[in-house]
């Protein structure tokens, strides 16, 4: 289970606290930047028009042999 939890700073912000639950350990690397991208908006971060999460391998990781996908 991956949790992920913003606690907004009440002092100056008009948001609340979002917390997703993400039970599914089988999803793909597209799908939890998908559950990111949705967690994201529900914080209030929106992306610039036209732009998509995307995963990307760390140089050093890729040295090292270490596939994610």
């Amino acid at each position: 289970m991956y949790k992920l939890i913003y606690i907004a700073d009440n002092d100056y912000s008009a948001a609340a606290d979002v917390e997703f639950t993400v039970t599914d350990q089988g999803l793909s690397i597209t799908e939890m930047c998908e559950v990111f991208d949705r967690f994201l908006k529900a914080a209030g971060y929106y992306p610039p028009l036209n732009a998509t999460l995307e995963y990307v391998a760390d140089e050093e990781e890729v040295r090292h042999g270490r596939s994610y996908e």
